[in-house]
């Protein structure tokens, strides 16, 4: 309880500094015989997500409006990777995670469509609960894996592979939303910015920054280190999911339209952000206090 209670308040109070990290954030990397399969298992992954979670439409789809829906997604999660200043994590695993998080709506089909398919339950719920766990399953098998998982050290490295795994997630939902939107006749720019999420990049971001913190305090992930950051991003979730959020934003329509829908939509989106933010500060500051900017991060 006390971590999960963590989890919530240090969304708006800081988070203590890691003052005794274990030896984990020191360990130097055993070189890899090989990380390229990792990079070709990722982009197969993707590959087996956006065909059958599409059913094959992507493949016939305007190279521009792949280009759309990916644009945002991809540049928060680079944005992401970006604050990893000292210790950059291997692209292949990067994409290895990224691959992941598109696979993982895939499942998330299969499931509403096979193995509950009359279960109906209101979005905010609907959404979260296979969603959340699913994206953020690759990075926890990752983070555990007793070579792989000497890469990640702590919640800066956590936030980065959670972030490739939600932009995996955002592109193929993205398509889903965006090309429904057209059909009816919605101009592509206007549907993006109305139907595009980052959001998941945020979510998936928050649990794996708290297997990152757990990796540092303690020197391992165990499963129960999920529950956390799993319940602060499926609350975060719900919220966008919700009738509330609908509230906001016909608030916002009524005061300017569809550019007043848009700036409700980058208002919330900026709240999300900002905590982000807030999260890879600290998380630089605990890396310049074990000495990492004195060149003792693990290279």
């Amino acid at each position: 309880m006390d971590s999960v209670k963590e989890a919530f308040v240090t969304l708006v109070k800081p988070t203590p500094p890691v003052v005794s990290p274990s030896g984990v954030v020191y360990n130097k990397m055993t070189p890899f015989t090989s990380v390229t399969k990792y990079l070709v298992i990722g982009m197969i992954l993707f590959l087996i997500g956006m065909i059958f979670s599409t059913t094959g439409l992507f493949l016939t789809t305007s190279i521009w409006i792949l280009i759309s829906i990916s644009f945002a997604p991809l540049l928060y999660a680079f944005w992401m990777y970006k604050q990893d200043r000292f210790e950059r994590e291997p692209t292949e695993l990067i994409v290895l995670s990224f691959g992941w998080g598109s696979f993982s709506v895939f499942l998330i089909l299969m499931m509403w469509g096979f193995i509950f398919p009359d279960i109906d339950l209101p979005a905010w719920i609907a959404g979260p609960l296979p969603e959340e766990p699913l994206k953020i399953l690759g990075v926890y098998l990752l983070a555990t894996n007793k070579k792989l998982g000497r890469e990640f050290n702590d919640h800066l490295d956590g936030m980065v592979y959670g972030a490739a795994a939600g932009g995996g997630f955002a592109i193929i939902e993205n398509f889903l939303y965006v090309y429904s939107m057209m059909i009816e006749g919605v101009p592509l720019l206007l549907a993006v910015a109305i139907r595009s999420t980052i959001g998941h990049v945020f979510y998936s971001a928050l649990v794996g920054r708290w297997l990152g913190l757990s990796k540092a305090r303690k020197g391992f992930v165990q499963i129960t280190d999920l529950i956390p950051g799993l319940l602060v991003a499926m609350v975060f979730h719900g919220f966008w999911n919700s009738d509330i959020m609908g509230l906001i934003l016909e608030g916002f329509n009524v005061l300017g339209g569809d550019l007043g829908v848009l700036i409700g939509l980058f208002t919330v989106v900026g709240v999300f952000y900002l905590i982000l933010y807030k999260y890879a500060k600290e998380a630089v500051r605990d890396e310049k206090l074990w000495g990492y900017n004195a060149g003792y991060a693990p290279k």
